[in-house]
């Protein structure tokens, strides 16, 4: 089943509100794809994620380069683009 909508995550150092923000998303859009882009965070932002996102990509530091990159795997017919700090 192709998810209703695609949140795409761009993050660096978000260990705080990262893991709150995806079991949120999971919660009230359980058939949506949560896709996290982590910019070379140095804390535990990654480990956080990871088993709460459907998909975790490494990229180059840079939100517009973060968004791209989960844009470009996105498989929903819209796309959310989240901060960690925001809620839709």
């Amino acid at each position: 089943m192709q998810a209703s909508v695609s949140f795409v995550i761009p993050v660096l150092n978000e260990q705080d509100t990262v893991a709150q923000l995806l079991r949120d998303l999971r919660q009230q859009h359980p058939s949506s794809q949560l896709i996290v882009v982590d910019g070379g965070s140095r804390d535990r932002t990654v480990a956080l994620a990871l088993p709460l996102c459907d998909l975790l990509l490494l990229s180059a530091r840079g939100r517009a380069v973060q968004m791209n990159m989960g844009g470009q795997v996105a498989c929903s017919e819209y796309i959310l683009f989240l901060h960690a700090d925001s809620r839709p």
